[in-house]
This record gives C-alpha cells, structure tokens and sequence, in this order.
C-alpha cells in the first residue's frame, strides 16, 4: 500500500490556506488484508471522514489546533489501495484518538483450504 502526500519541501500543503498534517500511521498485512493504524489525537468521530475514491483511501480528520482555540487543523493522508481489497467490506473505528481500518482482500483472493476425499 502506497502513501502519497502532497509537500512543500518538509512540511505538509496547504488545504484552504491552512496546514494540512499528515497523521503517524502503520500498516500491516496477513493473509486476510490490511491493517491501517493512525494516530489522531483530539479528532472526534464526528471531524472524521474516511473516502474511497479511484483506488484511494482518503483519511480526513479535523480538530482544535493544539495553540490557538480558534483555529481549527485538519489532519489528512492519502493510501493508494492494492487492487486486491474488498473496498465494500472496509470497516473502520476510532477509539481515543486511535483511528484502526480493516481493509480486507477480496473473498476470491483469500487463501483456501482444499479438503482432499480418500478413495
């Protein structure tokens, strides 16, 4: 799984003339798919939006900056999803600031056990 992120030499692009943050993340894979971990500190559920869109998962969260209570800071990342994941079974949940994404491969591409008949 690839990250893209837009930058201006070492720090993030703006989005409507504001920093745009990319949020820590990880990846991992088995067997079954992808395991997607970010961290998003002070983003509520309801500041978070997660889109699929032409093979790419977009992850948009919005929150109080951390030194100005009147401004808000958007933390945003971009994953280009293999082919092989199942983007209608993508499951996602946020628990303290803890973003965790399941994208599973497709049914057809999951390992399967063959049962072998005895004569």
């Amino acid at each position: 799984m690839n990250t893209e992120s837009k930058t201006n030499g070492s720090y993030p692009a703006s989005v409507n003339n504001r920093m745009a943050l990319p949020p820590f993340t990880d990846v991992h894979q088995d067997e079954h798919g992808w395991f997607l971990v970010a961290d998003l500190p002070g983003v509520a559920a309801d500041k978070l939006t997660l889109t699929v869109e032409d093979g790419r998962l977009l992850v948009v969260g919005k929150r109080q900056a951390p030194f100005d209570a009147k401004t808000e800071q958007e933390l945003r990342r971009v994953f280009t999803l293999p082919d092989e994941v199942d983007t209608n079974a993508i499951a996602a949940k946020l628990v303290d600031g803890v973003l965790e994404v399941t994208l599973p491969k497709r049914a057809e591409l999951k390992p399967k056990r063959i049962t072998v008949a005895s004569a």
